[in-house]
């Protein structure tokens, strides 16, 4: 959506000076004061998706968030290596690195873990959905990528994943998965390097954070001859659930599996995504608005709203608009 009338035609050019600034802001704050909020989606939805708050059985991982082969939480500053200078919002991410010991040619981390795990009947932090296909509602995953050029990703590939869950026993129905980042096809992910390495090619972003986006159609899940579903004991409604998964897969560690993935802000959206629920609270509110000014004035492609792969003054008006249009 484009706002047509920028009331600020002359003042806020592409060169965002301070004064233009000042008046974005003021016009921002006040017309945020007048704005309602709207919920952005009915389903339950998957919580603890930057990994900033810590489970209270373990402290060393992230609430809601399931590891496995070696993946582990990390914070900025904390010591470790690589070193981690910056996560791509809050101060805490995940990793996922092939370690020399023990299984590590999978490995990530699933939201199919419970939110209270001091709770035994808990509910895990997956999203839920209507499950009907083929022309139930679209759902987005979509989540933040960081490779250090130290540290390429060498002999797997690293992506996202929706496991879509029975609701009788919780076993995956079917699954569907998304590796953006292959060091066999550097050209496959704008922003991605592709490098040489003594273990093989590998690739990494430079250090900066790439979003990761992937729509899923319920045309998707297999269907018999008769258009039902194919496999036993399809996920039922209204308890239809999905996890996200942030995985690497390829080769084990022994067999040259090398590299760095760093993920963040991993978010799971039923139906159209809501584009004024900047922050993926669930609610459009104030807040967005000053978060979306944030990650403009930092120059974030997050804030490239229109996609002219550019951030420009006209992604604040176009922001505004669909802020007041709500979801």
């Amino acid at each position: 959506m484009v706002l047509a009338n920028n009331p600020y035609p002359q003042v806020c050019s592409e060169v965002m000076t301070m004064k233009c600034k000042s008046l974005v802001l003021a016009a921002a704050a006040t017309l945020a004061l007048g704005g309602a909020g709207a919920v952005a989606q009915p389903f339950q939805q998957m919580q603890h998706t930057s990994f900033e708050t810590v489970s209270p059985v373990d402290s060393t991982q992230p609430l809601g968030w399931n590891p496995f082969n070696g993946a582990r939480r990390r914070t900025v500053g904390d010591g470790l290596l690589p070193e981690l200078t910056a996560a791509h919002t809050g101060s805490a991410v995940i990793e996922l690195t092939p370690q020399p010991f023990g299984p590590s040619d999978f490995i990530g981390y699933s939201s199919n873990s419970p939110l209270d795990p001091n709770d035994a009947v808990s509910p895990k932090n997956n999203t839920g959905y209507l499950f009907d296909p083929p022309d139930g509602e679209d759902l987005q995953i979509s989540g933040w990528v960081m490779i250090p050029a130290t540290e390429p990703v060498v002999a797997q590939r690293a992506g996202l994943k929706l496991e879509f869950r029975r609701t009788a026993d919780d076993s995956v129905y079917e699954p569907f998965e998304w590796f953006f980042i292959d060091p066999a096809n550097p050209g496959s992910m704008p922003g991605l390097v592709g490098v040489t390495t003594p273990t093989g090619p590998g690739v990494h972003t430079n250090g900066v954070w790439l979003e990761l986006r992937a729509t899923f159609h319920q045309s998707q899940f297999a269907l018999n001859g008769l258009g039902q579903p194919n496999w036993p004991l399809p996920p039922e409604n209204p308890n239809a659930k999905v996890s996200a998964l942030a995985l690497r897969f390829g080769s084990p560690h022994v067999a040259g599996a090398r590299g760095t993935t760093f993920f963040d802000d991993i978010t799971v959206t039923v139906g159209s995504p809501c584009l004024a629920d900047f922050n993926n609270s669930g609610s459009v509110t104030v807040q967005d608005i000053f978060d979306f000014l944030s990650a403009y004035f930092m120059n974030d492609l997050s804030a490239d709203l229109n996609n002219s792969n550019s951030v420009t003054v006209q992604d604040i008006f176009d922001f505004l608009a669909l802020y007041f249009a709500g979801c």
